[in-house]
């Protein structure tokens, strides 16, 4: 099972629709401000709490309307 943002942001990116991605950051925006993370710069190596990790996968849950499996 993948962990990472990236990955999160890829299965966004290929099971949700074309604005998916751009929904996903802006539910989730706090979390990344929090951890001063750059939306643009976030690469397989990019590593972010927990809690961020949740909150995005919340926010991909919910826009993509299906379990985020990662």
């Amino acid at each position: 099972m993948a962990t990472s943002l990236y990955d999160i942001f890829e299965w966004v990116k290929k099971n949700g629709e074309v604005k998916a991605i751009d929904r996903v950051r802006f539910r989730s925006l706090s979390a990344f401000v929090a951890e001063g993370v750059v939306f643009s710069a976030v690469t397989p190596q990019t590593k972010v709490s927990d809690s961020c990790l949740q909150t995005v996968r919340q926010a991909a849950s919910s826009v993509v309307g299906q379990p985020c499996p990662l």
